[in-house]
């Protein structure tokens, strides 16, 4: 565990990828509706036809809808902040992202104005309270990274709402911004992993329970228990791993910017997970450094399931958030820096591009496995940028 000096000398960040990299050096060295209103399971769209017409580089046909919930898990009396991103119709205002998900949070929109609007995706595309789509969705967890919070990755959760997949993402404190904020804040540890863990699989259990208090009435019967994958990044990669593991619902797990599973205390052990994974690595990753690079790609040869890398060149640990350069603690991912791989001075990629990148692979992974579209995989290479490459198994 990070000690309170270390989190004030290095920052929240930097104190929870120390943490990680302590340990692994350690270790290495020794859409539809029927005629009667009931709810149609769209994962029955098999058809090769419906996936070659499907452009997941772009929003998909749906509205995007957006909820901020409040629930309790009555098991360890533990009160979240969630929010829930589905596909809905009709139209309606778009909100900054510091109104829609914490509205009344001065210092968080603060952050937000004086962010340069290169490297923030300050505004998104969801719409507060819009009316549900027909149709019974697939359902995807989101689990953030350590200090950020739970809309971080907001742009990944709305274009997956687009192509019909709904996203529920809880904020996992003490282990976020907010706690920083308040000195609360409790860095990477096995017992942040294992509340992390229980956050994701009650976010799974409220959503799938059609009686659910917590859920706006419109919402709720629309999940589909049978088509659920979970995706995560930095720390929240590691917690979906742990879920992969642990939660036979979830049928596909995806990690951004760090493994699925290291010799962490209380990480997974992925050689007894054969469920699909695809794994982002950012080339220049300065936060877990080559050696974190390097345990994704282990992650990637020793899954005894299909499995896909992706490696991004010129990107970093923030790259495909929402929020690099938010402040300082997310800088890296936005632009001038020094390669963690050379120590020679770059540039970051553009991050509306690695948004970009991330939204189309996370849309496409999920609709293979989710919504059964087998195809939507395919011919991924060709899809992307110079600046990335796939390698699948």
């Amino acid at each position: 565990m990070v000690s309170k000096a270390m989190l004030a000398i290095v920052g929240p960040k930097a104190a929870l990828l120390t943490a990680v990299t302590g340990m692994l050096l350690l270790t290495h060295c020794g859409q539809n509706s029927n005629t009667t209103g009931q709810l149609q399971d769209t994962s029955s769209a098999t058809d090769q036809s419906v996936t070659a017409d499907v452009d997941y580089a772009k929003p998909g046909p749906f509205a995007i809808g957006v909820v901020q919930l409040l629930a309790e898990d009555p098991a360890r009396k533990r009160s979240l902040h969630f929010s829930l991103w589905y596909p809905a119709t009709g139209s309606g205002q778009v909100q900054s992202a510091a109104s829609t998900y914490y509205p009344g949070v001065a210092q968080l929109q603060a952050l937000y104005d004086a962010a340069s609007p290169t490297c923030v995706r300050s505004q998104g595309t969801a719409v507060l309270a819009l009316p549900p789509a027909p149709g019974h969705w697939p359902l995807v967890a989101f689990s953030h990274c350590s200090g950020c919070f739970r809309s971080s990755s907001a742009m990944l959760a709305e274009r997956l709402a687009s192509h019909g997949i709904a996203v529920i993402a809880a904020d996992h404190s003490p282990n976020t911004l907010f706690d920083v904020w308040n000195q609360t804040f409790d860095s990477v540890n096995a017992s942040m992993l294992d509340t992390r863990v229980a956050d994701v699989r009650y976010a799974l259990d409220l959503a799938l329970d059609p009686s659910a208090y917590a859920l706006p009435a419109e919402l709720r019967g629309h999940f589909d228990a049978a088509h659920v994958g979970a995706f995560g990044h930095s720390f929240g990669a590691l917690t979906t791993g742990r879920i992969l593991q642990e939660d036979q619902r979830v049928l596909a797990g995806l990690a951004v910017a760090a493994p699925l599973s290291s010799p962490m205390p209380g990480g997974p052990d992925l050689s007894l997970v054969a469920k699909p994974m695809l794994l982002i690595l950012a080339k220049e990753d300065g936060s877990i450094f080559e050696i974190g690079n390097q345990f994704i790609r282990n992650n990637f040869k020793a899954a005894p399931g299909p499995a896909w890398l992706l490696e991004v060149a010129d990107a970093g640990h923030f790259s495909f958030s929402d929020i690099p350069g938010l402040d300082s603690e997310f800088q890296p991912g936005c632009g001038p820096a020094t390669r963690q791989t050379d120590g020679t001075a770059f540039t970051f990629v553009d991050p509306a591009k690695t948004r970009e990148l991330a939204a189309q692979v996370v849309a496409r992974y999920f609709a293979k496995f989710l919504l059964q579209r087998p195809g939507a995989m395919d011919h991924l290479a060709d899809a992307l940028s110079a600046a990335a490459s796939v390698q699948q198994k």
